[in-house]
């Protein structure tokens, strides 16, 4: 079997960018689901043995006419195979008619409607002209005799018993009789027989599969006439059945001839597919993951895909699906899904409630368990096709394999899925199945672009500043998906960029389990820092970004980061460039006008680490004091287990911290009483809440025993999952 793939398309830095260019008029030369009618157009070989086919209607005895069958299931390429050999025939010169019955399906007789049509194919010919008089007059004698069965085992019996009906059906015989003679004689006189084509028999009712077999009866004895039936001969023998008689018998008595439609080879079949998909995937944006191509091709595509028609069928789908998706999924993963809709539909209706199932990744007993049914309903629907189910959950869904055999993928497998954007992860699945991203799907997305410019820093603030602010901060978390992708000429611009972009993010409500902006963004900065292993390197590089940074508390946390601090340390250069890096923010912070510490969001933190045992640095300033409660001044919220609605609690502040921070209560209050004093704009309920708490007010909670001063970097991956 054939494993090449289809042209493969380079992975896509910016979705969804155009990423390949192709031939002009690609779309134009994908093939709608209908037969071919030139050799050119033979993509599995058929053209010799429709032509040797031909030569052996030509060398058939004629004096009685000749009754032939093309035979193959729905979809096999009987039309395509009798129009091969037709291009043969005609070059012989051999005039065909042709009677499509499914056309006259459900009106009128279609024992009236053969004549009528055949006898009108023949007047456009002079030559045929009084042939095609006597045909019609011959079906003339026999009028509307729809009721007469195929065997007539019961004509003879209505008969008997309807004496009138008998004299009726007797005149006609006789009329009929002498045009028989005469459409005999003419039809002797050929040079050429002539071929008469009725194809589409099987998409007829039992019934009218009948009367076709009936007119066939009623003129296969002429000279020099050829029927061509193109059928599926296991529904055309359930439809003969009758009286006991079988179906095959009946065939077997009026067909002189018949050929079976050949199977495809395999490999034919695999290369035709290939060759379907690269029109169908011409000039669509996306990725294509090639070393899983084979084995989706072999476990899922070919048992699905029977023919030529359904091979047409999943290039149509797959073309239209992945042009809607724009390169936001596997092109992988869109062709075994169309393929799956198409021809396992009730499997396909079966992934929107197994998505639960497909897409989890815990595997505790108690889970597996649980969603085990879900997988279970998934197999059933496949029916005689289960085989191709699991390998549905194997190839599509990794976080199945579970439930099908000892195969567990663990939750850090969900990142590589996302970025590959594969529907094992269920943003993507859900982005397939229901044709709208998610806000996290568009965020990853942004991100993705941003990684394309990480190593420019001019072009990544003009894109950072052109994200909407409140989407900023979880387009710039997402960058964390990516730190496999981070490179050397990534950290100072990247670390640069995203740390001056901290003071740019809106403060939003948050749960009491939600990490803050600084804590986010810290998060891929050290992904970015640690791009870089000697220590040596980094301090320099470290050193450059401090130079770029704006906001002295965004400085801070980068000295922190890569330093020995408790919590917030990732020892990620030597103790002594860290100590030094330490050394000199603080100098910088202390040095500071008073006018630029106030206007620092993080004012407290940034005191608090210019501040050394003993040695306090907290400005004595009332501005300075109203800055540093105003940042220090929080509304906590509260989530209850049995409600998901978040309340929000009366203002307080972290008395404790405040009071470390000023050396002691003592020192606080002695700069509240001048901020009291100084009477300036905004300080009075700030001052209230404070004397609350010199009145012997302590905050409740959470928030009296954390300290919000620390750049605490909590979490370590961020990613959207």
């Amino acid at each position: 079997m054939s494993t090449s793939s289809p042209t493969k398309k380079p992975d896509s830095a910016e979705p969804p960018q155009q990423t390949q260019s192709h031939k002009q008029g690609a779309a134009t030369r994908m093939r709608p689901d209908n037969p071919i009618s030139t050799q050119q157009d033979d993509l599995i070989g058929r053209a010799k043995l429709a032509e040797d086919f031909a030569d052996q209607l030509l060398g058939l005895d004629l004096n009685e006419g000749a009754v032939v069958g093309v035979l193959g299931p729905w979809g096999s390429g009987k039309t395509s195979f009798i129009n091969l050999a037709r291009q043969r025939l005609s070059a012989a010169s051999i005039p065909i008619l042709e009677f499509n019955p499914w056309m006259f399906s459900g009106g009128t007789s279609i024992l009236d409607s053969f004549f009528t049509e055949l006898s009108a194919q023949l007047r456009t010919t002079p030559k045929f002209k009084s042939i095609g008089e006597d045909l019609s007059a011959y079906g003339d004698a026999f009028g509307d005799l729809s009721w007469i069965p195929i065997a007539g085992s019961w004509i003879e019996k209505a008969a008997k018993t309807a004496k009138a009906v008998g004299d009726i059906l007797q005149h006609k015989r006789e009329g009929a009789g002498a045009r028989r003679k005469k459409l005999s004689a003419e039809l002797a006189a050929l040079t050429n027989p002539i071929v008469i084509i009725i194809d589409d028999i099987d998409r007829l009712s039992a019934a009218e599969i009948r009367e076709v077999f009936k007119l066939v009866r009623l003129t296969v004895s002429f000279p020099n006439i050829i029927y061509v039936l193109a059928f599926d001969r296991i529904r055309v023998e359930h439809a003969l059945a009758e009286d006991g008689v079988a179906g095959r018998d009946y065939l077997e008595k009026i067909l002189q001839l018949s050929i079976e439609i050949p199977t495809i080879p395999t490999t034919t079949l695999s290369q035709t597919i290939i060759d379907s998909l690269n029109l169908a995937l011409e000039r669509v944006e996306g990725t294509w993951e090639a070393e899983r191509w084979p084995d989706i091709l072999a476990e899922i595509i070919l048992p699905l895909t029977k023919n030529i028609r359904d091979v047409r069928r999943l290039s149509a789908a797959v073309r239209a699906a992945s042009t809607q998706l724009r390169g936001t999924v596997s092109l992988c993963d869109v062709v075994a899904l169309e393929a799956i809709r198409l021809f396992l539909p009730d499997v396909f209706t079966q992934l929107r409630f197994a998505m639960p199932a497909l897409t989890t990744t815990p595997y505790d007993a108690h889970h597996t368990a649980q969603l085990k049914p879900q997988i279970d309903s998934l197999i059933a629907a496949a029916q005689s096709q289960q085989k191709t189910a699991k390998a549905i959950l194997t190839r599509l869904f990794p976080s199945a394999e579970r439930y099908i055999r000892n195969m567990n993928h663990g939750s850090e497998w969900k990142k590589d899925w996302l970025i590959a954007r594969r529907v094992a992860h269920i943003n993507i699945l859900k982005l397939y199945l229901e044709r709208t991203a998610s806000p996290e799907l568009l965020d990853l997305w942004d991100a993705e672009r941003i990684l394309v410019i990480l190593d420019d820093r001019s072009k990544l603030e003009d894109h950072i500043s052109g994200i909407e602010p409140s989407r900023r901060e979880a387009v710039l978390s997402a960058l964390s998906n990516f730190k496999s992708k981070f490179k050397t000429k990534h950290v100072v611009p990247g670390v640069t960029c995203i740390l001056n972009a901290i003071s740019t993010l809106p403060e939003t409500e948050r749960g009491p389990l939600s990490f803050s902006p600084r804590i986010m963004m810290m998060v891929v900065v050290r992904s970015l820092l640690s791009v870089i292993p000697q220590q040596s390197i980094l301090n320099t590089a470290v050193r450059e970004i401090l130079s770029m940074v704006a906001h002295l508390a965004d400085q801070a946390s980068l000295v922190e980061t890569v330093g020995y601090s408790n919590n917030a340390g990732h020892q990620l250069v030597s103790k002594q460039d860290a100590d030094a890096l330490v050394d000199e923010l603080r100098s910088r912070i202390r040095s500071a006008p008073v006018e630029v510490l106030i206007k620092e969001q993080t004012l407290p933190y940034i005191l608090k680490f210019a501040s050394t045992p003993g040695d306090v640095f907290v400005p004595d300033n009332p501005s300075l004091t109203l800055a540093v409660l105003r940042a220090s001044r929080t509304s906590p919220t509260v989530q209850t287990f049995s409600s998901r609605a978040i309340r929000t609690l009366p203002a307080e502040l972290p008395w404790q911290a405040l009071c470390s921070l000023f050396e002691s209560e003592d020192q606080l209050r002695l700069r509240i009483d001048s901020l009291r004093v100084a009477k300036m704009d905004g300080a009075d309920e700030l001052v209230q809440l404070a004397d609350e708490y010199l009145s012997g007010k302590r905050p409740r909670g959470p928030i009296a025993d954390a300290d919000p001063f620390d750049d605490d970097e909590q979490g370590e991956d961020g990613d959207v999952s």
